[in-house]
């Protein structure tokens, strides 16, 4: 699976993936933007056909690829009416996670995180600081007020 998603990273080619998340009608649709033997990083696309994010997860969560189907298909006409549909960004391959936190820091992006497979967004805010291995995000809760503070390991 592991050189399928390589390829498909190198050919930027909009694919659906599916996880080992219980609900097999359920994926990530978009284009995958940095793969190692970790970690997969999918620029998303919603079903309007409008930029919806980076998605990071492990690549052993992978469980099936589809691509060049009817959804697929759908998906290119609508990205087609779209402006800014795919964002053009520079992720490093070795440090996908540090890359994609970086650029949310960078762009004072709303971040929403799922720590240790919880199934939920443990914490949604914006980064404050990136250091030693260490974030700080300002949580924001599902009305856009600040409700805190987190501190996480990067490596969680």
């Amino acid at each position: 699976m592991l050189e399928i998603l390589k390829e498909l990273c190198s050919s930027k080619k909009m694919v659906s993936i599916y996880t080992d998340n219980q609900e097999t009608d359920k994926f990530h649709y978009g284009t995958i933007i940095a793969v190692n033997e970790k970690e997969i990083a999918i620029q998303m696309i919603s079903p309007d056909g409008e930029d919806d994010g980076i998605i990071v997860m492990d690549v052993e969560k992978v469980i099936r690829i589809e691509l060049d189907g009817q959804y697929d298909a759908k998906m290119k006409k609508l990205c087609l009416t779209k402006e800014n549909a795919l964002l053009n960004i520079a992720i490093d391959n070795e440090d996908i996670l540090g890359s994609v936190l970086s650029i949310a820091f960078t762009g004072q992006s709303v971040i929403s995180m799922e720590l240790v497979d919880s199934g939920y967004y443990d914490i949604v805010g914006v980064i404050e600081c990136l250091r030693n291995n260490l974030c700080k995000i300002r949580q924001i809760d599902e009305y856009g007020y600040e409700d805190g503070i987190s501190y996480i390991s990067i490596c969680d």
